[in-house]
């Protein structure tokens, strides 16, 4: 099983880099990926969750390794199609 704590701490490291905006919160941080568009990493449930500007929503199970690299993959495509600054 993997660490929950560690995989949402490398997913927000990742989005940082990747110049998303972060806002802290009591069960976990809020990652804005562009206006209106956001994913939330749930310390307390240990998933991951959000949607687009297309109204795609998206569910990441953050117990499961192969869903930790879909987010992943998720921010990283989500990044290049954003502007400089988010």
């Amino acid at each position: 099983m993997t660490d929950p704590y560690l995989a949402i701490k490398g997913l927000t490291a990742l989005a940082e880099s990747l110049g998303f905006s972060i806002t802290p919160s009591s069960t976990g941080p809020y990652i804005y990926t562009g206006l209106d568009t956001f994913l939330k990493l749930d310390t307390e449930i240990n998933e991951g969750w959000g949607s687009d500007e297309e109204y795609n929503t998206y569910y990441f199970d953050l117990d499961n390794p192969q869903e930790i690299g879909d987010c992943a993959a998720l921010l990283t495509r989500l990044a290049e199609h954003q502007p400089e600054t988010v």
